[in-house]
C-alpha cells in the first residue's frame, strides 16, 4: 500500500503544482492587464483633462474678447447718450429763445423722432 500511496501523492502533487502554476500565470496576466488598464485609463483621463483644458482656454479667450467688445460698445453708447442729451438741451434752449425773441415766427419742425422730446417747448 505504501508503494501505491507515494506515487499517487506524487502524481497529485504534480497535478496540483501544474494547476497552481497555471493559476499563478493567469493571476499574473490579470494583474498585468489591470495595471495596463489602469495606465491606459490614467492616460485617457490625462487626455480628457488636456482636451477639457484646451476647450476651457478657448472659451476663456472668447469671453475675454467679448468682454472687451462689450466694454467698448458700452463706452460708445454712453458717449452718444451724453452727446444726444447735450444736443437735446441745446435744441430746447434754442427753441425757447426763438419763441421768446420772435413770437410770431414758427421755427422749422424738428424731425419726427425728436418731436416728443421737444414738444413741451412749443406748447409754451
Amino acid at each position: 500500500m505504501a508503494d501505491l500511496v507515494i506515487p499517487v501523492l506524487s502524481g497529485l502533487g504534480g497535478i496540483l503544482a501544474t494547476v497552481l502554476g497555471f493559476m499563478g500565470v493567469r493571476y499574473a496576466a490579470r494583474q498585468s492587464a489591470k495595471a495596463a488598464e489602469g495606465t491606459t485609463a490614467a492616460a485617457n483621463r490625462q487626455v480628457d483633462v488636456s482636451e477639457w483644458q484646451a476647450l476651457l482656454d478657448q472659451f476663456k479667450e472668447q469671453v475675454d474678447r467679448l468682454t472687451d467688445r462689450v466694454e467698448k460698445l458700452e463706452k460708445a453708447v454712453e458717449e452718444k447718450d451724453t452727446r444726444n442729451r447735450s444736443l437735446m438741451s441745446y435744441l430746447r434752449v434754442l427753441l425757447a429763445y426763438i419763441h421768446h425773441t420772435f413770437p410770431g415766427h414758427t421755427p422749422p419742425l424738428p424731425p419726427t423722432d425728436l418731436v416728443d422730446e421737444l414738444a413741451y417747448i412749443t406748447e409754451r
